[in-house]
């Protein structure tokens, strides 16, 4: 009742005097007889899925779990060597092994993916996002219209943002989960504190960047040269400060742009 007035329940498409609501159990304890797809991108992987997937070997290696990617990958032979069970994207190998699994657990959410067979594609399966970096913007607008049933995030803000009350998101506690990210666990594994580098690490825009047609690669698109966003990152990397930093102290400089701008 709202204000003594019985209110108007619609559910599943049909209205309802009442619902009884059930305590239901965990969507995801492990289960060998299931299968769980996971995928970073089509083209690539080292990002949250592999690294997820390679727990999942080493700690729930009963569970039945296939790893996809396009076989001309450069990371295909380094994952089949470690022995991932690899299905190659597109194929009809792949097209079986998203039509059967229970789980598709992703670093990303792109249509050509989440909706490799159309808008039906998630019916009947559970959909993890494992996320690939932390969300800082709103990006309500385009992730409420998307299945997720498990939702990763990495910061207490982040986490608050998206699951909190009183913002854009329709997800909350049930959905989102404050964990970290996979690829994390291995960051510190080979790392040397002695060394001396400057790290240069810009994000992208998505303007000058070409559109993704059933694959995460973009087509290439002209005119990058002439942007705001390449005349200033050139001008750093062609500084004479940072020249003189490298020749004075010795450091190596690391220039390594979002892999969306990598091509350009």
């Amino acid at each position: 009742f709202i204000n003594d007035h019985r209110a108007r329940i619609t559910f599943g498409g049909k209205q309802h005097q009442s619902l009884e609501i059930k305590q239901l159990e965990s969507k995801f304890k492990f289960n060998p007889d299931s299968s769980w797809l996971l995928i970073d991108k089509d083209i690539a992987a080292d990002d949250n899925a592999e690294h997820f997937y390679r727990y999942m070997m080493k700690n729930h290696p009963t569970q039945n779990i296939v790893f996809s990617l396009r076989k001309d990958s450069k990371d295909w032979d380094r994952l089949e060597k470690e022995g991932f069970n690899l299905v190659d994207f597109g194929t009809k190998e792949f097209e079986s092994a998203l039509k059967s699994c229970d789980k598709i657990i992703s670093s990303h959410i792109d249509g050509y993916l989440v909706e490799y067979f159309g808008k039906n594609t998630l019916d009947n399966k559970q959909f993890v996002f494992l996320q690939h970096g932390i969300i800082k913007d709103d990006l309500s607008n385009w992730l409420n219209s998307k299945q997720i049933d498990c939702f990763i995030t990495s910061t207490q803000n982040e986490y608050d943002s998206i699951a909190d009350n009183f913002n854009h998101y329709k997800f909350s506690n049930k959905e989102v989960a404050l964990t970290g990210l996979a690829r994390h666990d291995s960051l510190l594994e080979k790392n040397k504190t002695n060394t001396k580098q400057i790290l240069i690490m810009p994000t992208w825009r998505k303007a000058l960047v070409g559109v993704t047609q059933n694959s995460s690669k973009r087509e290439f698109k002209e005119g990058f040269k002439d942007s705001e966003y390449y005349i200033k990152w050139n001008d750093v990397l062609n500084n004479n400060m940072l020249k003189n930093i490298y020749e004075k102290y010795n450091y190596k400089i690391i220039f390594n742009p979002h892999p969306n701008m990598i091509p350009y």
